[in-house]
């Protein structure tokens, strides 16, 4: 056996490393959660095994009915460490735990339930232990990663979730009342279905957060301060990989490094040396606004099946840098304020193979394209954001691109 997919798990400033950390509702009206407490339920030094194993006893004792549900961490004596599930109890001295932790051991420490703290050397045994439908609720507060979160792979049916909270589970905090998991040089990686929602992330290291497969990150901030240069806030290196409604920064590198069939949507990316840097194909890039990158605001590297829409791009160096390529969708996006091109081609002879039209471009600094034949319908002036210096980048009443994107016949009524 294994953890049940339905338990769910509390991070805490006041937890500890060494706590139970989570709970399923194994008998429903008896189990108590013991997890959202700070401190362990029960604590023992003395616990053994029987012979399969998943008898677990204690001389001293202390186990009750109503702790059925909640993990117990197992450390020391001769033990297999791990968290454990109270399945079933037997009297004050003995339970049974989900799954084996050796056979006929002894001198083993157990902390029953208690919150979980990051920030020490278990951070990545307790990444590793989630399986298919877990979900971590995050406290509000500051958490300093002891070491590299390795993550794990979680189900097509139900995904493992990392969730911030800032007073009670559920509450989606935004701005700085989200968590914060400060990385420093390590980088927390959540694998295949897998989400992080509602948390800030700061580091270092050549990347800060790092998604995988069928994954997604939700509402979070990602910031990578390093002074070396190429390193990235977010590896998206998966299909079918989501982030949506983040603001994303990395001050010497790429904000978002994305493979095939990522989608970025809704998010802020700004004061980065390039914003998204896509090396995969089919990558959907949808009304973000990326802001003041010192290089290139979107750059692909291959050139089939992207769909850029509804973006805008502002400050940049160069806006929109691409290979020639196929199959691009390039529309209703602004791109203002560049300073060298709004958009350019690796080479000339060549064009975007795909709808490239009702982009609004200028940039008086630079140039607005280059290798690029301009859309019937683009716009070529002063889009007049209302306020993009101080992030306020709504159009003003009289902008030239009201009405002016693409749009179905007015009479249908999109």
């Amino acid at each position: 056996m294994a953890l049940m997919g339905a338990t769910v798990l509390e991070v805490r400033t006041t937890g500890s490393q060494v706590n139970g950390g989570g709970f399923y509702n194994r008998v429903p009206g008896t189990s108590v959660d013991y997890s959202q407490q700070d401190t362990a339920q029960l604590t023992l030094t003395d616990l053994a095994t029987n012979v399969a194993g998943t008898g677990l006893s204690s001389a001293t004792g202390g186990f009750t009915t109503e702790m059925r549900g909640n993990l117990i961490q197992i450390s020391g004596g001769t033990l297999t460490a791990g968290w454990y599930e109270i399945t079933g109890y037997t009297d004050t001295n003995t339970v049974t735990i989900d799954r084996s932790a050796g056979s006929s051991k002894t001198g083993g420490t157990g902390n029953v339930g208690g919150a979980f703290c990051l920030g020490g050397a278990l951070d990545s045994d307790f990444s590793a232990m989630l399986v298919d439908g877990n979900k971590v609720h995050v406290a509000s507060g500051t958490y300093t990663l002891g070491e590299s979160c390795a993550g794990t792979t979680g189900g097509t049916a139900a995904p493992i979730i990392w969730e911030g909270y800032k007073t009670v589970r559920g509450d989606t905090p935004t701005g700085t009342d989200r968590p914060t998991i400060a990385c420093g040089n390590y980088i927390f990686t959540t694998l295949g279905y897998c989400q992080s929602r509602n948390l800030i992330f700061t580091g270092t290291g050549a990347s800060v957060a790092t998604i995988g497969t069928v994954s997604g990150m939700y509402n979070c901030k990602v910031t990578n301060s390093s002074a070396t240069a190429d390193r990235a806030a977010i590896i998206a290196s998966g299909e079918n990989t989501f982030i949506a409604s983040c603001e994303v920064i990395c001050t010497n590198g790429r904000g978002i490094y994305s493979g095939s069939g990522v989608r970025v949507i809704n998010c802020y990316i700004h004061d980065s040396s390039v914003g998204i840097y896509d090396a995969g194909t089919h990558t959907t890039i949808l009304n973000n606004v990326i802001d003041t990158c010192s290089s290139v605001g979107i750059q692909w590297t291959t050139s089939n099946g992207h769909m850029i829409c509804g973006n805008t791009i502002y400050n940049c160096a160069t806006g929109i840098y691409g290979t020639t390529g196929s199959l691009i969708t390039l529309i209703n996006n602004i791109i203002t304020a560049c300073t060298t091109y709004g958009i350019r081609l690796t080479s000339g002879g060549y064009d975007l193979v795909g709808l490239l039209d009702y982009n609004c471009f200028y940039n008086p600094a630079g140039t607005d394209r280059l290798y690029v034949t301009a859309g019937p319908h683009d716009v070529d002036a002063d889009p007049l954001l209302t306020d993009p210096a101080n992030g306020d980048f709504t159009l003003d009443t009289s902008s030239p691109c009201f009405n002016s994107g693409i749009t179905l016949d007015a009479t249908v009524g999109l």
